[in-house]
């Protein structure tokens, strides 16, 4: 029989944690197919990073309380690791927009990351030079299927 669970630690090695958006578009780009205000910059690093409330613990917790982790079960997926890289907009008031997946491993895991994240409360917004901001993030989610 298989099982799966959500890895997610904090050490040498973060399986599951915040990451910064690696391209760099001289620190800001500008969202002009988004539904927001397309004058209005969007970070892709700031001083003080967007975060989950309750930073890595509370994200954790949250996951652990409404990620279905036997999605890639149900879905036939085989023994191994699938690793699910979401980017996304945390807007100044903290409310997540524009999802997009970036590493989809199959098996319906994309779209439980996006269900979820879909329900999360809002974040701490981004901080560039003293003022909140509009910024992006990665964030990596990695379902385990193995033998119980």
């Amino acid at each position: 029989m298989k099982r799966t669970f959500i890895l997610c630690f904090v050490s040498t090695l973060l399986y599951f944690t915040s990451q910064a958006q690696e391209h760099k578009l001289d620190n800001v780009i500008t969202n002009k197919d988004s539904a927001h205000d397309s004058n209005e910059p969007i970070f892709t690093s700031v001083d003080i990073e967007a975060a989950f409330p309750g930073g890595v613990t509370g994200w954790c917790q949250f996951l652990q309380k409404h990620l279905r982790t036997k999605v890639p079960i149900k879905n036939k997926a085989p023994l191994g690791r699938y690793t699910v890289t979401v980017l996304f907009i945390v807007d100044k008031d903290g409310t997540i927009s524009d999802i997009s997946i970036k590493n989809d491993p199959g098996y319906g895991t994309a779209e439980e990351v996006i269900r979820v994240l879909k329900k999360s409360p809002k974040w701490s917004p981004g901080i560039q030079n003293g003022k909140l901001v509009k910024s992006w993030r990665t964030q990596s989610i990695i379902f385990q299927v193995e033998e119980e």
